[in-house]
This record gives C-alpha cells, structure tokens and sequence, in this order.
C-alpha cells in the first residue's frame, strides 16, 4: 500500500484549473486538459515523440474525431509517448564515500533520472537542482532520481526521487502550477509546491517519518487525510497516517563558545523530555550544504574525533519516540586542537646519577612552542622552569628524592596570535639517591 502526502487540498483546486497538468503521483501518465483550437494531431506535433502516436492517444481517450477535441475536456497522455527535456542537477558538495549512478561523486557532477545517490558511513552529498532546490542525504542514505524531467507538451515539470534508506531533507523552491516534486519511499510519497521538510526511513522500513519547518503537508492513506503544518510531524504506515505531533523544539547547546582544543570535540545538550535520540551534524557553512560529520545518542553528549583545525558550525536536533527530527539550532565553532600528553620514565643510559626524561605530545598542527615546569605543589613556585621549547622532551639529573608535580603548557601561535594551554599537574614520586 502507498501513501501519498500532497501539498494541500487548496493545491489540488488550483492544479485541477491548469490547463497543464500533471497525473496523480503514482501514475505514468500526464493529464492535459483541452484548450480551444487544439487537435489531436497538432498536440502530436508539438510534443509527442512520434507524430503518428497520436492514434494512440486517440484509442486510450476514445476520441471519435482526432481533429475536433472538446475544451476543457482532459485527455490521459502516457508519458512514454511524449517528449521531455531533462532538468539540471548537479552534486554541490560531499563528503566521505557517496556515489552516483555507481560512480564516486565529484563536486559538478550532473546527475539525472535513474541515478542511484548512496551515501556510506560517515560520507554525506548535497544535489542542488537547477531551479535551486536542495536535496541532502546524510550517511547511509540511499536514493534514486526516478524523475527529473520537463514534458515539452505542457511545460510541466516533474522532478520525483526514490529514499530507499536512511532520510534526506529537501529545501524547494517554490514551483509553478501543475509542476510536481515528490519524495517517495515504498510506503508514502510526499508531494510538495515550495516547503522544507524531512523523510525519514527507518531500517524496517514499515514506516516513513515526514517532519515539515516549513509550509504545509498533507498526508493520506486510504480514506484518511491529515494536514500537516510547519511544526508538526507525522508517521505514516500501511495502516495511514497517525496523528501530527509538535516537532521538538531547538536544542540548547551548553558552553557554545567553548574552544574546541582538545582531542575529541565534544558537545553537551541540554535535556529534553520527550526527546529519545540527540543529534548533531557539523558542516563548513551555516546552511550544511558541505556537512562533514555527524554524531547520534541516547545522551545529550556528543563528541567527534578527527575534526581538522578551522571554523565550523554545528546543528543540533531532537529525535521523538516516533524518530521524527524536530527544529535545528545552528552554532558556529572554533577548532583549534591543542592538548597534550606526557609521560616520565628513568634513562637506562645514564651519564648521572639518575636521568629523568619528560616527553610529551601535541595535538594538532601548528607552529609550537612549549613550557616545562616541576614544583613542590600543584601552583607553588616551580623549581624548574624552562620556557619557549621547540623540542618535546627534556632530561632532569639528579633530582632530588621527594614528592614533585610536573606540567607542560604548549602555545600554538598562528597570524601572530597565541594560544596557549597548560596539561594538568601529574604527580611523581622520586626515591632517594643510593648513595
């Protein structure tokens, strides 16, 4: 059984006065409805692959007179028989291993009807269609371009894709009369004018999720329609649709000003009841069309290893019980790695009494600059202390036996500007010198 969403009952009045319009969203047809003037044999020649189609055409409609059609009457047309001309797309950006038709994806790449889009984990594409629209897929989504066309008979447009796994969210321009652009999944189709909103599959895929931000969707199974509104969600299965439910709203991001220094880039959420899942993608612009990772948990804490040196930005997002995504919040972030491990281990090859060796390691890249310090206590006046190190170990002799804590503190200087960070104070103990 397949559902169908449609923009709005208002739509379909407005779609059913074009005199170009488009068949319902499981057909292979397109509707036209008869102008004054127009012949059977006229509409042939203008749009029909082959002229001498149009008794075809003539049969499926049972038209008694080719020549004499009645206005306003709607004629049933198999898309098979009539002439289209392909509707740009393009990949705009993506990352990780995302295909196309097979083919590893490259920025600019054109894509058109039949062309499988899969992403794998942790791999991300963005398609942008010539009128603007935007389709996204995260990571281990898949989806197939099953229409992206333009029928030269009616000028429509229709522009239909296949999510067969995991979700995408798709930002339309709005469109003109009798265009059409849906997203279908093996349970429902949703069918939109100008609207931004989610479809989401999950691996059963028994049921398909329709969150909107904004517009309106309407959904329908059987005999059942509901309208969706910018804010609401919906689950639709084989037994229709449920009812909408309020979007969970944007999550709030503690310390969103925090450097990202250390080696994971960790984000904390605040909690929200009624929120099952947490979850946030990181992109290089604040309209994720060049998202690079994305993080998913049961816990409102969220950490990425890997992420380079840079400027960021960061959307958050609640999942209901019922998987539907709620509204996002955008944060921009700074990326500058800079931590630090060390150890201390004793030198076998000893020209002293006792050697000593500090060794430590940073995170990051950058130009570097290091400070080493041993003190009686944790913040007491260091009994050493050398600053502006290049290197990244040092040898102490002879260090007296006793109790002793030591740190590094490393600055990562870039366009003339410092940062610096201390490790915190370890502990060591040093036995007595055998005298």
């Amino acid at each position: 059984m397949r559902l169908l969403l449609l923009a709005s009952a208002a739509l379909l009045a407005n779609m059913g006065a074009a005199a170009a319009q488009t068949a319902p969203a499981d057909s292979d047809e397109v509707l036209y409805t008869v102008r004054k003037g127009d012949t059977l044999i006229g509409l042939a020649q203008r749009g029909f692959k082959r002229e001498a189609d149009h008794v075809v055409a003539q049969r499926i409609n049972r038209v008694a007179n080719p020549r004499a059609l009645r206005p306003g009457s709607v004629l049933h047309l198999p898309l098979r028989l009539l002439r289209t001309q392909p509707i740009g797309a393009k990949v705009a950006a993506f990352r990780g291993a995302a295909t196309v038709a097979g083919a590893p994806a490259r920025v600019g790449m054109e894509v058109g009807e039949g062309a499988e889009i899969r992403t794998d984990a942790n791999a991300f594409l963005a398609l942008e269609l010539a009128d603007g629209s935007l389709l996204t897929l995260p990571s281990r989504s898949q989806i197939r371009v099953t229409g992206l066309h333009r029928v030269v008979l009616t000028g429509t447009a229709v522009k239909t894709f296949l999510l067969t796994q995991g979700r995408t969210e798709t930002e339309v321009t709005p469109i003109k009369r009798g265009d059409s652009f849906q997203i279908r999944t093996p349970v429902s189709v949703a069918a939109v004018r100008g609207t931004k909103f989610r479809v989401s599959l999950p691996d059963a895929a028994d049921a398909a999720g329709t969150g909107v931000l904004e517009g309106h969707v309407a959904v329908a199974a059987g005999e059942k329609t509901v309208e969706v509104p910018a804010g609401q969600g919906v689950v639709a299965s084989a037994q229709g649709p449920g009812a909408p439910v309020a979007l969970l709203p944007k999550p709030a991001l503690l310390d969103p000003d925090k450097l990202q220094d250390e080696a994971l880039v960790r984000f904390r959420l605040s909690p929200v009841e009624g929120a099952a899942r947490y979850r946030i993608q990181l992109a290089t612009d604040a309209g994720f069309i060049d998202t690079f990772a994305e993080a998913e948990s049961a816990t409102p804490e969220l950490s990425f290893a890997d992420v380079p040196n840079g400027s960021f930005f960061a959307r958050a997002t609640l999942l209901s019980r019922e998987g539907i995504e709620g509204f996002p919040a955008v944060n921009s972030f700074e990326r500058k790695q800079n931590n630090i491990t060390a150890e201390a281990a004793e030198v076998d090859d000893c020209p002293a009494t006792r050697c000593l060796r500090f060794r430590w390691r940073a995170g990051g890249e950058g130009d570097r600059r290091f400070r080493f310090q041993i003190a009686p206590a944790p913040g007491a006046k260091p009994i050493i202390d050398n600053a502006e190190m290049t290197g990244s170990e040092i040898v102490i002799t002879d260090l007296p036996g006793g109790t002793y804590y030591w740190r590094v503190e490393s600055s990562l200087i870039e366009d003339g500007k410092r940062q610096s960070k201390w490790m915190d104070y370890q502990e060591l103990r040093v036995a007595p010198m055998r005298r």
